[in-house]
C-alpha cells in the first residue's frame, strides 16, 4: 500500500522499477528451450545461470515488470530506492558469489558495523543510567555495554558466541549439499539409489559438533525454546530479548515456542567478505542482488521476460514438458524449475489429479503463517534517539548502521506480541526491527535524506472481526460432543470430573499435603446441592477454552493498515521524537499483500515456516526433498526446498545441479 507522496510530488505517475527492463516482447520468446525457470526471484535467477553456464539454453519467466522476487528494489516514492521485501544480506553463499562472479557483475556489499543496537524508553542497568545496548564485531566493547547490565553476562557472552561459532561451523556443510533423501535410504530403495545418498549422509554424520558440551547445547538449539537457551546463559535484559529477536524473525512463533533456537541459528550462519556472522547492505539495494545474478545469466545467454506469467504447467505422460502463459502462449521445455512457493508449484501450476493424492495431501498440510508486516518509509532527517542524541543534525552516528531493535527491553514484550497475533488481532505493542540502509549507502536517497526501513512483528494474515452469536454458540456447543456414559458409575450416580488450574507445584511458605489439598478443594465449594435441578435431574458444567473473545473473520484493508503503520510510528516516536514528523512516505505491506505483490503464500517471507517439521528432510514434504517431484522433470528451485529461506542462492544451485544431472 502507498500513501502519502502522491501529494507531495503530484507529477509522479507510476511506480519506477530500479533493475534493469528486461524484455516482456512476446516476439521474442522463443517455441522451446532446454529449461524454463518460473518466477525471477533471487534463487530462480542462480538456477538461471548455473544451467545456462553448463550450455543449457534457458529462460526465465517472471510475472511482475521487475525481477528480483522479495530480493527487489523498487523506487515507490520519488527518490527513494527500498529493499520492499528483504533488506540485508548475509547468507548468500560465498561459493555463489565466486561461482556466479557476482562482483564483476555489479554486486557491491557496505559492511555493517556494529550490528545491533537496542534503545531503552527508560534508563535501566546496574547503575540505573544505562540507555542501550549497541553490538558489533569489536569483543571489548560488547563487554562493556554488556556489564552495563551484567558483569557475569559480559563474561558469558564470548563464550556464548564461540559455542555458537562452533555448531555453525559443524552444521555450515549441510547448507551445501543436498539433504538426505529418505525414500532412497529405506529398505524398498535400489542399491543404486542407496549409494547416490552417500554424499548427503557423509555431510549429516559431519555436522555432529565434536564437544560434547557442543552436542547437548546444538541438541537444545534444535528442540528447545529460546527462553530457555538464553536463561542458562544470561540474567539480564535487554540482551536475551535482543538475542531473542533473530531466533522469531519472520516466523509466527515466540522465543517461548519449542523449536525456536534454530531460527536463531538459521540467522547467524551468513559470512560477509569472508567474515562470518557479518551482515551488510546491497549498494542499490537488494534488487542489485538479483540484478548482478541476472546479468550473469543472461551475458551467458539465459533469456529474462518479465509481465510474463505462468499460468500452468504441461504434463504429458507424467512429465513436464513446459508452461502455458496467462495469455495461452505455449512454451515446451525439457526441465521445469519453479521459483515459486510449493503451494504455488505443486496445487496452483499443475493440472488437477497429477500428484498422487497422499503427496497432495501432505503439500496442503505445509505452514505458511506469517507475523509480518513490513513497513518502508522515506524520511527527510535521521531518528533522533533519545537514548542517543545525534551529535550534529545529519551526522550518520554508529548506531544508525545497526539494526535497530524497538520494544525489546523484555523478551516477555515479543512473546505477548506473539500472543495477540494468536488472538487474531496485531500487536499494539509490536516487535520492531529498523534499519537505515542510506546510513552507509548514498544511492538510494536524495542528500540529506534517508530509507528507513521497518520488518514488524506480530501482524495475523486475517483480523478478526466476527462476533459470537446463536449460531457460532451453538456450532462451538456441539463441537463438545459430551455423551453421557452409563459405564463409569452405580445407576443413580454419576462421575464428575473437575480439571482446574493454576496451581503451582510448590506452593509459597507452606507445601501441599492433606490440609492444603482440602482447603483447595473446598475453595471450589465441590458440594452437592438438591435445590439447584429438579429430582432426576442434574446441573452439569462444563469450564472449556480456549474461545477467544472476538472470532476473527476480518480482512486486512487501507483503515487497519494505516492503523497499523501509525501504531508504529508513535512507538518509535516514543523513542526518537520528530520521527513522524520527518517522513516523506510510506508503503505498508501486510501478509496478505507481501502474497499478492510477491506471490509468497501466506505472506511467509520464507516460502514456508521454518519450523523443525518443515526443514531439512522434511523441506518442502520428505517425499519432495531432493529438489524433484513424481512428474519427471519438475524442480523445486525456491526457499521451500532445502535448505530454505533467506537471500542464500542455496536451493536455486542445488535445483540445478539436480536437473542437469538428469539433463544428461
Amino acid at each position: 500500500m502507498i500513501v502519502n507522496f502522491r501529494k507531495l510530488f503530484p507529477s509522479f505517475r507510476k511506480i519506477s522499477q530500479c533493475s534493469r527492463t528486461f524484455s516482456n516482447v512476446k516476439n521474442d520468446l522463443k517455441t522451446e528451450y532446454d529449461a524454463i525457470v518460473v518466477g525471477a526471484g533471487h534463487n530462480g535467477l542462480v538456477t538461471a545461470a548455473y544451467l545456462q553456464k553448463s550450455g543449457k539454453n534457458v529462460c526465465v519467466l517472471e510475472r511482475r515488470h521487475v525481477i528480483g522476487g522479495a530480493a527487489v528494489t523498487e523506487e515507490i516514492v520519488p527518490g527513494f530506492k527500498f529493499s520492499r521485501a528483504s533488506y540485508v544480506l548475509s547468507l548468500l553463499r560465498p561459493q555463489i558469489i565466486t561461482d556466479l562472479e557476482l562482483k564483476k557483475y555489479g554486486l557491491k556489499v557496505y559492511l555493517r558495523d556494529p550490528n545491533s543496537y537496542t534503545p531503552l524508553i527508560k534508563p535501566g542497568g546496574l547503575d540505573g543510567k544505562a540507555r542501550s545496548l549497541l553490538l558489533g564485531r569489536d569483543g571489548e566493547e560488547n563487554v562493556r555495554q554488556i556489564a552495563q547490565f551484567s558483569k557475569k553476562d559480559a563474561e558469558m557472552f564470548v563464550k556464548y558466541e564461540h559455542m555458537l561459532e562452533r555448531i555453525v561451523a559443524a552444521i555450515e556443510p549441510l547448507l551445501d549439499s543436498n539433504p538426505v533423501y529418505l525414500p532412497h535410504v529405506l529398505a524398498s530403495a535400489t542399491f543404486k539409489e542407496k549409494l547416490s545418498q552417500l554424499p548427503s549422509l557423509k555431510s549429516l554424520l559431519q555436522s555432529v559438533p565434536s564437544e560434547e558440551n557442543d552436542v547437548s547445547a546444538f541438541t537444545e538449539l534444535m528442540t528447545a525454546p529460546t527462553t530457555k537457551i538464553l536463561d542458562k546463559w544470561f540474567e539480564s535484559e535487554p540482551l536475551k530479548a535482543t538475542l531473542a529477536t533473530d531466533s522469531v524473525i519472520g516466523a509466527m512463533i515466540s522465543p517461548k515456542t519449542p523449536g525456536s533456537g534454530y531460527v536463531l541459528l538459521h540467522h547467524v550462519m551468513g559470512e560477509l567478505e569472508g567474515i562470518k556472522g557479518a551482515w551488510g547492505y546491497v549498494e542499490g539495494g537488494m534488487g542489485s542482488v538479483s540484478q548482478a545474478i541476472a546479468n550473469c545469466a543472461t551475458d551467458h545467454g539465459a533469456s529474462v521476460f518479465t509481465n510474463t506469467p505462468v499460468s500452468s504447467i504441461i504434463v504429458e505422460n507424467n512429465e513436464a514438458r513446459g508452461v502455458v502463459l496467462e495469455d495461452g502462449t505455449e512454451i515446451k521445455a525439457k526441465a521445469v524449475l519453479s521459483n515459486a512457493t510449493p503451494k504455488v508449484t505443486f496445487l496452483d501450476l499443475l493440472p488437477q489429479g497429477s500428484l498422487p493424492q497422499d503427496v497432495e495431501l501432505d503439500l496442503r498440510s505445509i505452514s505458511y503463517e506469517s507475523p509480518v508486516t513490513k513497513i518502508n518509509v522515506a524520511v527527510k532527517e535521521l531518528p533522533n534517539f533519545l537514548a542517543d542524541p545525534n551529535k550534529q543534525k545529519g551526522e550518520v552516528m554508529p548506531h544508525h548502521r545497526a539494526t535497530i531493535h524497538l520494544n525489546c527491553e523484555h523478551s516477555d514484550l515479543i512473546h505477548d506480541g506473539y500472543l495477540d497475533a494468536q488472538r487474531g488481532t496485531f500487536s499494539k505493542s509490536p516487535m520492531i526491527e529498523m534499519v537505515i540502509p542510506s546510513s552507509l549507502d548514498p544511492t538510494i536517497a536524495p542528500p540529506g535524506s534517508h530509507v528507513c526501513l521497518l520488518f514488524t512483528q506480530y501482524t495475523p494474515y486475517q483480523l478478526r472481526d466476527g462476533q459470537w452469536d446463536d449460531a457460532t454458540r451453538n456450532l462451538y456447543a456441539d463441537t463438545g460432543k459430551c455423551l453421557s456414559d452409563p459405564t463409569i458409575a452405580p445407576p443413580g450416580s454419576h462421575v464428575c470430573l473437575l480439571f482446574t488450574q493454576y496451581t503451582p507445584y510448590e506452593l509459597r511458605d507452606v507445601q501441599w499435603d492433606d490440609a492444603t489439598r482440602n482447603l483447595y478443594a473446598d475453595t471450589g465449594k465441590c458440594l452437592s446441592d438438591p435445590t439447584i435441578a429438579p429430582p432426576g435431574s442434574h446441573v452439569c458444567l462444563l469450564f472449556t477454552q480456549y474461545t477467544p473473545y472476538e472470532l476473527r473473520d476480518g480482512q486486512w484493508d487501507d483503515a487497519t493498515r494505516n492503523l497499523y503503520a501509525d501504531t508504529v510510528f508513535d512507538i518509535i516516536e516514543s523513542y526518537a521524537p520528530g520521527f513522524k514528523d520527518s517522513v516523506v512516505g510510506r508503503d505498508i505491506l501486510t501478509p496478505p499483500d507481501i502474497e499478492k505483490i510477491f506471490g509468497l503464500t501466506g505472506g511467509n517471507i520464507f516460502h514456508g515456516s521454518m519450523s523443525l517439521d518443515q526443514l531439512y528432510t522434511s523441506r518442502p514434504i520428505t517425499k519432495l526433498s531432493n529438489y524433484k517431484c513424481p512428474i519427471k522433470g519438475l524442480y523445486l528451485c525456491g526457499s521451500g526446498a532445502h535448505p530454505g529461506g533467506g537471500v542464500m542462492g542455496v536451493p536455486g544451485r542445488q535445483a540445478a545441479q539436480v536437473a542437469l544431472k538428469d539433463l544428461k
